[in-house]
C-alpha cells in the first residue's frame, strides 16, 4: 500500500507464546479528523481483500483513538488497523499490523555476515 513506512517484522514472546508481528505506519497526521478519514480509506481496502469469512470489530477508548480488528478464529492471523494518539508531538499515527498465531510463528532466520 503506498505511503506506508518504518515496515518490519517484530516477535514477541509473553508467558512463553511467541507471536509475530507484521507492522507498518504511515506518516503522521495533525488532527482527528485526518487519521479518521484515512482509517476509514485502510478499512475499506483490508476488508475486501480478505473476504467474507473475516469478522470486523472496532473498538473506541476514552481518547477517541479506535482499534479496528479483522478475525476468523483463535488460530488465525488477525489484521489490526490502529491509531494513536502522541502527546509529546501532539499527531495522530495510524498502523498497520498482522499478527500471525502462535502455531505459524518460526525464529527469523539468521543475518548472513560477510
Amino acid at each position: 500500500m503506498p505511503g506506508w513506512y518504518d515496515c518490519r517484522v517484530i516477535d514477541f514472546t509473553f508467558e512463553g507464546v511467541t507471536k509475530r508481528f507484521f507492522y507498518c505506519g504511515l506518516p503522521p497526521f495533525a488532527t482527528l479528523g485526518d487519521v479518521n478519514a484515512r482509517r476509514d480509506a485502510v478499512t475499506a481496502y483490508v476488508g475486501p481483500c480478505l473476504g467474507p469469512d473475516w469478522a470486523r470489530r472496532r473498538s473506541q477508548f476514552a481518547d477517541k483513538t479506535t482499534d479496528t480488528i479483522y478475525y476468523m478464529g483463535a488460530d488465525d492471523p488477525q489484521v489490526r488497523i490502529r491509531e494513536s494518539y502522541v502527546k509529546d508531538t501532539q499527531e495522530w499515527t495510524l498502523q498497520l499490523e498482522v499478527e500471525a498465531p502462535a502455531s505459524a510463528s518460526k525464529p527469523l532466520p539468521k543475518a548472513e555476515t560477510p
